[in-house]
């Protein structure tokens, strides 16, 4: 099998053209034509996540050239709620879909717990506890 991800753990993740054409060739269709529309957009998302998930950063990790950490984030978690990852992992070679598939079921578990703040995926830090302030 042709895995065409070129993964730089220091910095990022690149697709090759014909992986990136494969993936985008078997999304569902309301997909794929938005995805077509802004194709470049959408590679420097998905190289976004794969990054992420190889080297289990927090989201606030991703360098800021590979787009708003934020935005990043929450589309993950759209195409994670599509199950999506699961049609990208078979054209990213083995190691590379474990990583990312394994990120995915992390978010989908949290969310089952009710914990949106993790399903975000280590999206921010927990905050310190507080003392408790003498009534004014």
């Amino acid at each position: 099998m042709h895995s065409g991800v070129r993964i730089d753990p220091a910095t990022s993740v690149q697709l090759d053209t014909r992986t990136w054409l494969a993936i985008v060739g078997s999304l569902p269709d309301c997909v794929r034509k938005r995805v077509n529309k802004r194709s470049g957009e959408y590679q420097r998302f998905v190289e976004s996540v794969i990054w992420v998930a190889w080297v289990d950063a927090r989201w606030p990790e991703l360098p800021a050239d590979r787009g708003a950490w934020r935005s990043v984030c929450a589309r993950f978690l759209h195409w994670n709620r599509c199950r999506l990852w699961e049609v990208v992992a078979p054209h990213i070679g083995p190691v590379a879909s474990v990583h990312l598939l394994q990120r995915a079921d992390r978010a989908r578990q949290a969310l089952s717990r009710g914990c949106p703040s993790q399903a975000r995926a280590h999206a921010r830090r927990p905050a310190p506890a507080r003392a408790n302030r003498p009534a004014q």
